[in-house]
């Protein structure tokens, strides 16, 4: 398609271009194949010299699955956000914006272009993993439905590394630097968000890497994974391209945003709704042990989300006529966020008081966000996220820190093990605790109408602020008296 019609998709030829062309391409499958065929002939080699004949196993199809997901996700990703932030950085980008393409188009020729390469290597060792299958006997239709799901969720890894890219140029790198030093977490973290295993599709139940076991059942989960995949990539794309474009105030419109928030809820409740078979097979013990922990987690990453739609309204609004659609949207903003407990209760039963309890504590945390949001609505970004995060850090992690102080003072000088007191709900996330996972020394009404205090204190301060008067310019006064500029007289019309 790019190569068809390298007008349409310039973009996308040049960086393929850029990344070597077909020297390149050509270049690196040679080089695979060798490597390939140069292994598994010292690998028949040995296999016939020990006497003992084994033959290919399923092993050999693993590997090349592994290299296949390394090269799909990770290069690939590499790749397209390399080329967007070569585009900013050389301010390419303005010279991109100029020509009559679409934005769509040009979107899709950084996820084609930079990556094409990537792609026909993925194709060439696709081709050599059904031939491994084939000699193994191994199902054919098994490595056809996980070639799907890895294609399936490299896209979306693209997509996502797009639009961060647009958003911050060197953001890949800033994951990096954090997920590398944090892998222990990475465990836990899957485990508590049903909504990334239900994402991460490659690794769903026995993982496409692994082919012992039955696979029966794990069609409607794949589909799920696919469904949840396919939203996520439109919303992050319509994102990237109106990044790409550079003429939006914001990554999302008002409804993108929502949309995002949405879609990160009804993955949530699906996930939780197919129980422990979505994640990895072994990984995370039975059912009942983490769905409590999985409601908490997957409350307070849909509250930090909710940012992303409420800064955009808050860009957005026009005037005092906004107020009434502002209130519908937060309701809207709760009501989806309040919600994500329903997805166990196919497995576990839950109480209507905590239900209850969830949606007005939902609603405190995102009027007080609101409030947060609206308040540093002119600061510069920096200062933003700086006031934000500290101000979220007093409401949401002091009282819980100092729970915790109480609790070991107690544990200390008592004897028997403290419960979770009234501090600890003075806190969003405590009182979440409290509601979800401990025994109620004290109710969590009580948390519930501080969250509530906090956020109409916090609404009235932000609101009702004066508005920042105009900066006057300095009037600087001159040495002497200037002359009024006075308008050249129109020529005279000489007559003859």
């Amino acid at each position: 398609m790019m190569i068809g019609s390298s007008r349409t998709y310039a973009i996308g030829m040049a960086h393929y271009e850029m990344g070597g062309g077909w020297r390149s391409l050509v270049a690196i499958c040679g080089a695979y194949l060798f490597v390939v065929l140069a292994a598994v002939g010292m690998y028949y080699y040995t296999d016939m010299s020990t006497g003992t004949r084994h033959g290919m196993t399923s092993v050999g199809v693993s590997i090349l699955l592994i290299a296949q997901s390394i090269s799909l996700v990770v290069f690939g990703s590499f790749r397209v956000s390399g080329a967007i932030r070569s585009d900013l950085s050389s301010h390419m980008i303005e010279s991109h914006r100029l020509m009559p393409v679409p934005s769509w188009r040009a979107i899709t020729g950084y996820l084609i272009g930079p990556a094409t390469q990537t792609i026909a290597f993925a194709l060439l060792n696709l081709i050599l993993i059904y031939i491994c299958a084939a000699f193994t006997g191994t199902d054919l239709s098994r490595i056809t439905i996980g070639q799907a799901t890895l294609f399936a969720f490299a896209l979306l890894v693209w997509s996502a590394a797009a639009v961060g890219t647009f958003v911050m140029r060197h953001l890949v790198l800033v994951l990096i630097a954090a997920i590398v030093p944090s892998m222990c977490v990475m465990y836990w973290v899957y485990v508590f968000l049903p909504a990334l295993s239900l994402l991460t599709g490659p690794i769903i139940g026995q993982s496409i890497f692994v082919f012992g076991g039955s696979s029966a059942g794990y069609e409607w989960i794949y589909t799920a994974s696919f469904v949840c995949q396919a939203v996520f990539f439109s919303i992050f794309f319509a994102g990237a391209c109106r990044r790409y474009r550079g003429t939006y105030a914001t990554t999302f419109s008002v409804r993108q945003a929502f949309l995002l928030l949405l879609a990160w809820s009804g993955t949530t409740i699906w996930s939780m709704a197919l129980g422990d078979r979505v994640r990895l097979a072994g990984i995370a013990g039975s059912e009942g042990d983490f769905h409590v922990p999985q409601i908490i987690i997957s409350l307070i990453a849909a509250l930090l989300i909710s940012i992303v739609p409420i800064r955009t309204l808050i860009v957005h609004q026009r005037g005092r006529r906004s107020v009434v659609m502002t209130a519908v949207f937060l309701a809207a903003v709760i009501g989806t966020i309040a919600v994500l407990p329903m997805g166990a209760m196919a497995t576990k039963g839950i109480a209507k008081e905590s239900f209850t309890a969830t949606a007005w504590l939902v609603g405190a945390a995102v009027v007080t966000l609101y409030s947060l949001l609206y308040f540093v609505r002119r600061m510069r970004p920096w200062v933003m996220v700086l006031v934000v995060g500290l101000s979220m850090g007093v409401i949401w992690c002091v009282p819980l820190f100092l729970e915790v102080i109480r609790m070991i003072y107690v544990s200390n000088h008592s004897g028997p093990e403290p419960k979770f007191g009234m501090i600890g709900n003075f806190s969003p996330v405590g009182a979440l605790i409290d509601i979800w996972w401990t025994e109620k020394s004290y109710p969590p009404m009580w948390g519930i109408i501080w969250q509530w205090f906090v956020a109409g204190v916090l609404a009235v301060f932000a609101i009702f602020v004066r508005e920042r008067k105009a900066v006057q310019p300095l009037m600087v006064p001159v040495a002497g008296p200037v002359s009024p500029v006075v308008p050249p007289s129109p020529p005279e019309v000489v007559r003859g």
